[in-house]
């Protein structure tokens, strides 16, 4: 009798040893995934809620890259046929947007035919003044450039670099302006504002143009930038003729080459006086 005691026991023991263990398991089991639900609902919320670090400088920049020679590996302009290798100028918009994307739109001057990439950007450098960042685009069909954007956070304007034998260009952040109301609490209703000879209905944006014998220039205004080209005619067919391309900032009226620091001409109502050499000369706006 003795012995079926304790086999009675030895059994129960095991039994409620069993029954604890399947119980410890299951709200282990439990507790981890609760454990998991509630990291993944943080997760997701704070993803939700993280903005992205460089809102402030999102947008289009644009710019124009001067008109040069292409170069050798050496940095020697290449010579093919006896003649130099021109690359015309390029206008350049690089639109910078959130998770480090970017896109930029390649505009030929001479034969107004677009290129477009896409890519992202890494950051290189983060300061309280500036951002460098890192843009490697491609078209998609083998051209994958790379190009570094230094931007100033206070005037969201700054500086484009390619390869080493590019000019480097200044570029500047497009802002869209509102136009303002003609009629104010000062001036009787419909009746126009100026302000610098400019009615404040009218932007300064827009194409002026200057033609003689001698020469033709064109301007054309966007936003804070501006972008020209100088034909001097030699009288030995438009060929021969004396191309050249620039840029620079606009303030306002006025416009400055591409430093931001010289002024080189000035808006008012529909005509642009700036200077061709020594010779002053006024462009209409077309």
């Amino acid at each position: 009798m003795r012995l079926n005691n304790n086999l009675f026991l030895l059994i129960g023991s095991l039994l409620i040893s069993g029954l604890v263990s399947c119980s410890s398991n299951q709200n282990s089991k439990t507790e981890e995934s609760a454990a998991s639900l509630q990291s993944q609902s943080v997760s997701e919320g704070s993803a939700s809620q993280i903005p992205d670090p460089y809102a402030d400088i999102l947008g289009v920049y644009h710019g124009v890259q001067e008109a040069y020679y292409m170069k050798n590996q050496y940095g020697d302009e290449m010579i093919i046929n006896g003649n130099k290798v021109p690359i015309p100028a390029i206008d350049y918009k690089f639109l910078i947007k959130e998770g480090n994307k970017i896109s930029l739109q390649q505009t030929g001057m001479e034969d107004n035919k677009r290129v477009y990439y896409d890519g992202e950007f890494s950051v290189l450098e983060n300061t309280d003044q500036q951002l460098k960042i890192q843009c490697n685009v491609s078209d998609g069909n083998g051209s994958n450039p790379s190009y570094i954007l230094t931007i100033n956070k206070s005037t969201f304007s700054g500086l484009c670099e390619g390869s080493k034998f590019e000019p480097s260009f200044s570029i500047s952040r497009n802002t869209s302006g509102s136009e303002s109301n003609p009629s104010s609490e000062s001036g009787s209703a419909g009746e126009e504002q100026t302000m610098g000879g400019q009615t404040q209905d009218e932007s300064v944006d827009g194409i002026y143009s200057y033609d003689d014998e001698s020469a033709s220039l064109q301007i054309t205004i966007q936003g804070e930038t501006w972008i020209g080209k100088t034909v001097i005619h030699t009288g030995m067919g438009e060929e021969n003729d004396d191309v050249s391309y620039e840029n620079g900032l606009v303030k306002g009226n006025d416009l400055y080459e591409s430093s931001g620091y010289v002024e080189i001409g000035h808006v008012s109502g529909r005509s642009l006086t700036t200077s061709i050499g020594n010779n002053r000369v006024t462009l209409t706006k077309n």
